[in-house]
Protein backbone atom coordinates (compact mmCIF):
# COMPACT_ATOMS: atom_id res chain seq x y z
CA UNK A 1 0.00 0.00 0.00
CA UNK A 2 1.00 3.87 -0.66
CA UNK A 3 0.97 5.50 2.53
CA UNK A 4 1.32 9.45 1.66
CA UNK A 5 4.95 8.85 0.13
CA UNK A 6 5.77 5.76 2.04
CA UNK A 7 5.16 1.82 0.18
CA UNK A 8 4.33 -0.67 2.79
CA UNK A 9 4.04 -4.45 2.62
CA UNK A 10 1.87 -6.70 4.50
CA UNK A 11 2.63 -10.81 4.78
CA UNK A 12 0.05 -11.42 7.39
CA UNK A 13 -3.32 -10.60 6.10
CA UNK A 14 -2.91 -6.81 6.93
CA UNK A 15 -2.50 -7.27 10.73
CA UNK A 16 0.72 -5.34 10.50
CA UNK A 17 3.29 -3.39 8.03
CA UNK A 18 6.68 -2.93 7.28
CA UNK A 19 7.99 0.03 5.34
CA UNK A 20 9.77 -0.98 1.72
CA UNK A 21 12.47 0.80 0.30
CA UNK A 22 10.74 2.58 -2.87
CA UNK A 23 13.16 4.06 -5.32
CA UNK A 24 10.66 7.31 -5.53
CA UNK A 25 9.58 9.59 -2.89
CA UNK A 26 6.21 10.73 -4.57
CA UNK A 27 4.64 7.60 -5.90
CA UNK A 28 1.45 7.96 -7.93
CA UNK A 29 0.18 3.95 -9.02
CA UNK A 30 1.60 0.74 -8.02
CA UNK A 31 0.53 -2.50 -9.25
CA UNK A 32 1.89 -6.11 -8.13
CA UNK A 33 1.58 -8.71 -10.66
CA UNK A 34 2.06 -11.83 -8.26
CA UNK A 35 3.77 -11.81 -4.57
CA UNK A 36 7.24 -10.51 -6.06
CA UNK A 37 6.94 -8.80 -9.29
CA UNK A 38 5.64 -4.91 -9.32
CA UNK A 39 5.49 -1.38 -10.57
CA UNK A 40 5.51 1.65 -9.23
CA UNK A 41 5.25 5.36 -11.24
CA UNK A 42 5.34 8.70 -9.88
CA UNK A 43 2.65 11.30 -9.07
CA UNK A 44 1.26 12.12 -13.21
CA UNK A 45 3.22 14.06 -15.17
CA UNK A 46 6.63 14.31 -12.58
CA UNK A 47 8.67 11.61 -13.98
CA UNK A 48 9.96 9.33 -16.73
CA UNK A 49 10.38 6.17 -15.52
CA UNK A 50 8.44 2.80 -14.40
CA UNK A 51 10.09 1.41 -11.14
CA UNK A 52 10.09 -2.98 -11.83
CA UNK A 53 10.85 -4.91 -8.55
CA UNK A 54 11.05 -9.38 -8.37
CA UNK A 55 12.09 -9.49 -4.56
CA UNK A 56 8.53 -8.23 -3.76
CA UNK A 57 10.33 -4.76 -3.03
CA UNK A 58 13.53 -5.40 -1.73
CA UNK A 59 15.16 -3.79 -4.93
CA UNK A 60 14.27 -2.00 -7.78
CA UNK A 61 14.97 -1.42 -11.36
CA UNK A 62 13.81 1.21 -13.91
CA UNK A 63 12.26 1.58 -17.83
CA UNK A 64 12.33 4.96 -18.98
CA UNK A 65 9.97 6.13 -21.51
CA UNK A 66 11.51 9.42 -21.71
CA UNK A 67 10.91 11.95 -23.73
CA UNK A 68 7.42 10.99 -22.45
CA UNK A 69 6.32 11.66 -19.17
CA UNK A 70 4.55 8.13 -17.76
CA UNK A 71 0.80 8.87 -17.05
CA UNK A 72 -0.58 5.24 -16.48
CA UNK A 73 -0.58 1.95 -16.79
CA UNK A 74 -2.20 -1.41 -16.19
CA UNK A 75 -0.97 -4.98 -16.45
CA UNK A 76 -4.37 -7.07 -17.08
CA UNK A 77 -1.93 -10.34 -17.11
CA UNK A 78 1.38 -10.72 -15.45
CA UNK A 79 3.14 -10.86 -18.29
CA UNK A 80 1.39 -8.36 -20.49
CA UNK A 81 1.07 -4.44 -19.68
CA UNK A 82 -0.06 -1.30 -21.17
CA UNK A 83 1.54 2.05 -20.35
CA UNK A 84 -0.18 5.32 -21.44
CA UNK A 85 2.44 8.33 -21.33
CA UNK A 86 2.98 11.36 -23.36
CA UNK A 87 4.80 15.09 -22.74
CA UNK A 88 2.03 16.68 -21.09
CA UNK A 89 -1.23 17.28 -23.21
CA UNK A 90 0.57 17.18 -26.34
CA UNK A 91 0.45 13.84 -26.94
CA UNK A 92 -1.22 10.34 -25.45
CA UNK A 93 1.01 7.20 -26.25
CA UNK A 94 0.31 3.68 -25.97
CA UNK A 95 3.12 1.22 -25.10
CA UNK A 96 2.92 -2.33 -24.62
CA UNK A 97 4.73 -4.89 -22.59
CA UNK A 98 4.95 -8.95 -23.14
CA UNK A 99 7.80 -9.46 -21.30
CA UNK A 100 6.58 -8.55 -17.36
CA UNK A 101 8.26 -4.41 -18.53
CA UNK A 102 11.49 -5.57 -19.50
CA UNK A 103 11.13 -4.13 -23.12
CA UNK A 104 8.07 -1.95 -24.13
CA UNK A 105 6.89 -0.98 -27.71
CA UNK A 106 5.04 1.60 -29.24
CA UNK A 107 1.34 0.88 -30.46
CA UNK A 108 -0.34 4.09 -31.05
CA UNK A 109 -0.83 7.49 -30.41
CA UNK A 110 -4.37 8.29 -28.61
CA UNK A 111 -5.92 10.98 -30.43
CA UNK A 112 -9.64 12.35 -29.22
CA UNK A 113 -9.57 15.39 -30.82
CA UNK A 114 -10.77 18.27 -28.65
CA UNK A 115 -11.71 15.09 -26.18
CA UNK A 116 -9.13 14.96 -23.42
CA UNK A 117 -8.22 11.62 -21.87
CA UNK A 118 -8.50 10.75 -18.27
CA UNK A 119 -5.20 9.14 -17.97
CA UNK A 120 -6.32 7.83 -14.42
CA UNK A 121 -9.44 5.59 -16.15
CA UNK A 122 -6.66 3.84 -18.42
CA UNK A 123 -7.69 -0.19 -17.85
CA UNK A 124 -7.24 -3.28 -19.41
CA UNK A 125 -9.39 -6.25 -19.38
CA UNK A 126 -7.03 -8.89 -21.16
CA UNK A 127 -4.11 -8.41 -24.12
CA UNK A 128 -6.83 -7.16 -26.80
CA UNK A 129 -9.55 -5.16 -24.69
CA UNK A 130 -8.95 -1.94 -22.97
CA UNK A 131 -10.86 0.96 -22.16
CA UNK A 132 -10.35 4.73 -21.07
CA UNK A 133 -13.11 7.52 -19.98
CA UNK A 134 -12.39 11.10 -21.75
CA UNK A 135 -14.30 14.31 -21.42
CA UNK A 136 -15.03 17.57 -23.56
CA UNK A 137 -14.87 20.48 -22.16
CA UNK A 138 -17.51 22.99 -22.10
CA UNK A 139 -17.72 26.57 -21.22
CA UNK A 140 -20.91 25.70 -18.68
CA UNK A 141 -21.50 23.14 -16.01
CA UNK A 142 -21.81 20.89 -18.15
CA UNK A 143 -19.49 18.54 -19.71
CA UNK A 144 -19.66 15.18 -21.94
CA UNK A 145 -18.03 12.19 -20.21
CA UNK A 146 -17.03 8.91 -22.48
CA UNK A 147 -16.45 5.74 -22.11
CA UNK A 148 -14.03 4.44 -24.85
CA UNK A 149 -13.15 1.03 -25.96
CA UNK A 150 -10.66 -0.89 -27.85
CA UNK A 151 -10.87 -4.23 -29.44
CA UNK A 152 -7.26 -4.45 -30.69
CA UNK A 153 -4.96 -3.67 -27.87
CA UNK A 154 -4.87 -0.37 -28.22
CA UNK A 155 -4.51 0.61 -31.79
CA UNK A 156 -8.02 2.11 -32.60
CA UNK A 157 -10.63 3.39 -30.36
CA UNK A 158 -14.24 3.92 -29.60
CA UNK A 159 -17.27 5.59 -27.97
CA UNK A 160 -19.01 3.19 -26.43
CA UNK A 161 -20.91 5.34 -23.53
CA UNK A 162 -21.78 8.73 -23.23
CA UNK A 163 -23.34 10.92 -20.76
CA UNK A 164 -23.93 14.94 -19.90
CA UNK A 165 -22.80 15.56 -16.43
CA UNK A 166 -23.15 19.14 -14.50
CA UNK A 167 -20.37 19.56 -12.73
CA UNK A 168 -18.52 22.52 -10.92
CA UNK A 169 -15.66 24.13 -13.98
CA UNK A 170 -12.97 22.92 -11.20
CA UNK A 171 -14.02 19.49 -11.29
CA UNK A 172 -13.22 16.46 -13.05
CA UNK A 173 -15.19 12.68 -11.99
CA UNK A 174 -12.25 9.97 -11.04
CA UNK A 175 -14.11 7.40 -13.04
CA UNK A 176 -12.73 3.38 -12.48
CA UNK A 177 -13.35 0.79 -14.60
CA UNK A 178 -13.23 -2.97 -13.09
CA UNK A 179 -14.27 -6.01 -14.22
CA UNK A 180 -14.90 -8.91 -12.08
CA UNK A 181 -14.47 -11.64 -15.19
CA UNK A 182 -14.28 -11.43 -18.92
CA UNK A 183 -18.04 -10.06 -19.92
CA UNK A 184 -19.42 -8.46 -16.28
CA UNK A 185 -17.46 -4.73 -15.50
CA UNK A 186 -18.81 -1.85 -13.35
CA UNK A 187 -17.97 1.75 -13.74
CA UNK A 188 -17.31 4.26 -10.61
CA UNK A 189 -17.33 8.08 -10.70
CA UNK A 190 -20.37 9.30 -12.25
CA UNK A 191 -21.49 11.02 -9.41
CA UNK A 192 -23.37 8.66 -6.98
CA UNK A 193 -24.02 6.20 -9.78
CA UNK A 194 -22.92 2.59 -10.33
CA UNK A 195 -22.73 1.58 -14.45
CA UNK A 196 -22.63 -1.89 -15.29
CA UNK A 197 -21.74 -4.18 -18.28
CA UNK A 198 -22.48 -8.01 -18.96
CA UNK A 199 -21.50 -7.74 -22.61
CA UNK A 200 -17.58 -6.88 -22.46
CA UNK A 201 -18.20 -3.37 -22.22
CA UNK A 202 -20.17 -2.68 -25.56
CA UNK A 203 -23.31 -1.58 -23.41
CA UNK A 204 -23.35 0.15 -19.98
CA UNK A 205 -26.74 0.86 -18.03
CA UNK A 206 -26.84 1.90 -14.46
CA UNK A 207 -26.57 -0.49 -11.75
CA UNK A 208 -27.18 1.37 -8.87
CA UNK A 209 -27.46 4.88 -7.70
CA UNK A 210 -26.30 5.35 -3.90
CA UNK A 211 -26.72 7.86 -1.94
CA UNK A 212 -22.75 8.58 -1.71
CA UNK A 213 -20.46 7.70 -4.38
CA UNK A 214 -19.00 4.23 -4.49
CA UNK A 215 -14.95 3.24 -5.17
CA UNK A 216 -14.44 -0.16 -5.90
CA UNK A 217 -16.07 -3.48 -6.15
CA UNK A 218 -14.40 -7.33 -5.55
CA UNK A 219 -15.75 -10.46 -5.44
CA UNK A 220 -14.10 -13.76 -3.32
CA UNK A 221 -16.05 -16.33 -5.29
CA UNK A 222 -18.74 -16.17 -8.68
CA UNK A 223 -21.29 -15.08 -6.21
CA UNK A 224 -20.30 -13.41 -3.13
CA UNK A 225 -18.68 -9.78 -3.72
CA UNK A 226 -18.52 -6.55 -1.79
CA UNK A 227 -18.41 -2.99 -2.71
CA UNK A 228 -16.62 0.46 -0.96
CA UNK A 229 -17.35 3.94 -0.90
CA UNK A 230 -17.14 7.65 0.77
CA UNK A 231 -18.00 7.55 4.38
CA UNK A 232 -17.20 4.60 5.17
CA UNK A 233 -19.53 2.54 3.12
CA UNK A 234 -19.13 -1.21 2.47
CA UNK A 235 -22.29 -3.42 0.33
CA UNK A 236 -22.19 -7.33 0.24
CA UNK A 237 -23.99 -9.05 -2.66
CA UNK A 238 -24.26 -12.43 -2.28
CA UNK A 239 -26.28 -13.10 -5.72
CA UNK A 240 -22.99 -12.22 -8.09
CA UNK A 241 -24.68 -8.68 -8.19
CA UNK A 242 -27.30 -9.89 -10.42
CA UNK A 243 -30.90 -9.57 -9.83
CA UNK A 244 -32.93 -12.38 -9.88
CA UNK A 245 -35.16 -12.77 -12.48
CA UNK A 246 -37.52 -15.97 -13.44
CA UNK A 247 -39.97 -16.65 -16.15
CA UNK A 248 -42.82 -18.06 -13.85
CA UNK A 249 -45.28 -18.59 -17.08
CA UNK A 250 -45.25 -18.46 -20.59
CA UNK A 251 -48.78 -18.51 -21.61
CA UNK A 252 -49.80 -15.81 -23.60
CA UNK A 253 -51.55 -12.87 -21.48
CA UNK A 254 -54.94 -10.94 -22.42
CA UNK A 255 -52.76 -7.59 -21.97
CA UNK A 256 -49.95 -5.51 -19.84
CA UNK A 257 -49.72 -5.75 -16.22
CA UNK A 258 -47.58 -4.49 -13.55
CA UNK A 259 -48.82 -6.17 -9.87
CA UNK A 260 -47.92 -4.88 -6.40
CA UNK A 261 -44.85 -5.90 -4.67
CA UNK A 262 -45.36 -8.38 -2.48
CA UNK A 263 -44.49 -8.20 0.55
CA UNK A 264 -45.40 -4.27 1.20
CA UNK A 265 -43.87 -2.82 3.25
CA UNK A 266 -40.53 -4.97 3.35
CA UNK A 267 -37.50 -5.03 4.52
CA UNK A 268 -35.00 -5.38 2.55
CA UNK A 269 -36.33 -7.27 -0.11
CA UNK A 270 -39.56 -7.91 -2.12
CA UNK A 271 -41.12 -9.37 -5.16
CA UNK A 272 -42.24 -7.67 -8.45
CA UNK A 273 -44.47 -9.74 -11.08
CA UNK A 274 -45.91 -8.28 -14.36
CA UNK A 275 -47.36 -9.59 -17.91
CA UNK A 276 -46.66 -9.15 -20.96
CA UNK A 277 -48.43 -9.94 -24.04
CA UNK A 278 -46.17 -8.93 -26.67
CA UNK A 279 -42.63 -9.23 -27.22
CA UNK A 280 -40.56 -6.48 -26.69
CA UNK A 281 -37.49 -4.55 -25.07
CA UNK A 282 -38.75 -4.41 -21.31
CA UNK A 283 -37.64 -1.48 -18.34
CA UNK A 284 -38.48 -1.99 -15.07
CA UNK A 285 -36.96 0.34 -12.90
CA UNK A 286 -37.10 1.98 -9.29
CA UNK A 287 -37.28 5.11 -8.63
CA UNK A 288 -36.48 7.66 -5.02
CA UNK A 289 -39.38 10.36 -4.51
CA UNK A 290 -37.10 12.95 -6.28
CA UNK A 291 -37.55 10.65 -9.50
CA UNK A 292 -33.40 9.69 -9.13
CA UNK A 293 -33.24 5.91 -10.70
CA UNK A 294 -32.15 4.13 -7.64
CA UNK A 295 -32.42 0.38 -9.70
CA UNK A 296 -32.40 -1.11 -13.19
CA UNK A 297 -33.94 -4.39 -12.80
CA UNK A 298 -34.94 -5.05 -16.27
CA UNK A 299 -33.00 -3.97 -19.43
CA UNK A 300 -33.51 -6.06 -22.39
CA UNK A 301 -35.35 -7.87 -24.89
CA UNK A 302 -38.33 -10.56 -23.65
CA UNK A 303 -40.68 -13.05 -24.92
CA UNK A 304 -44.41 -12.93 -24.14
CA UNK A 305 -45.79 -14.63 -20.45
CA UNK A 306 -45.56 -13.41 -17.16
CA UNK A 307 -42.46 -12.84 -14.86
CA UNK A 308 -41.20 -11.98 -11.24
CA UNK A 309 -38.17 -10.44 -10.23
CA UNK A 310 -36.48 -9.83 -6.89
CA UNK A 311 -35.94 -6.68 -5.73
CA UNK A 312 -33.30 -6.10 -2.63
CA UNK A 313 -33.31 -2.81 -1.35
CA UNK A 314 -30.41 -3.54 1.06
CA UNK A 315 -28.48 -0.71 0.12
CA UNK A 316 -31.17 2.65 0.26
CA UNK A 317 -32.47 3.93 3.00
CA UNK A 318 -36.40 3.61 4.04
CA UNK A 319 -38.78 5.26 2.47
CA UNK A 320 -41.36 5.50 -0.69
CA UNK A 321 -40.19 4.34 -3.70
CA UNK A 322 -41.64 3.88 -7.27
CA UNK A 323 -41.24 0.91 -9.94
CA UNK A 324 -41.96 1.31 -13.45
CA UNK A 325 -42.62 -1.09 -16.44
CA UNK A 326 -42.13 0.43 -19.52
CA UNK A 327 -43.01 -2.08 -22.48
CA UNK A 328 -43.50 -0.82 -26.41
CA UNK A 329 -46.33 1.70 -25.64
CA UNK A 330 -47.13 0.42 -22.72
CA UNK A 331 -46.27 2.19 -19.09
CA UNK A 332 -47.28 1.97 -15.68
CA UNK A 333 -46.02 2.82 -12.41
CA UNK A 334 -46.42 1.68 -8.82
CA UNK A 335 -45.51 2.47 -5.17
CA UNK A 336 -43.97 0.48 -2.40
CA UNK A 337 -42.42 1.23 0.93
CA UNK A 338 -39.13 0.08 2.12
CA UNK A 339 -39.29 0.01 5.85
CA UNK A 340 -36.59 -1.27 7.90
Amino acid sequence: MSSGFKLQKSQNGGLTWNLLNAPIDSIGLFQFVDANTGFINKVYSSGHDLNKTTDGGISWSSYSFNPDYLRYFHFPEPDIGYSLAGIFFESSNIYKTTNTGVNWNFVSKMDFDTISPLNHTFYFVDENNGFIASYLWDPTKLRNYYLNKTSDGGLSWRQVYEELVDIDLSDILTIKFKFINHNTGFVFGFKNRVLKSTDQGESWDIYLNLERPAYDIDFTDNNTGYMVGAGGMILKTTTGGTVSLENISSEIPSGFLLEQNYPNPFNPSTVIRYSLAENGFITLKVYDLTGKIVAVLVNENQKTGSYEVNFDGYNLASGIYFYKLSVNDFTQTKKMVLLK
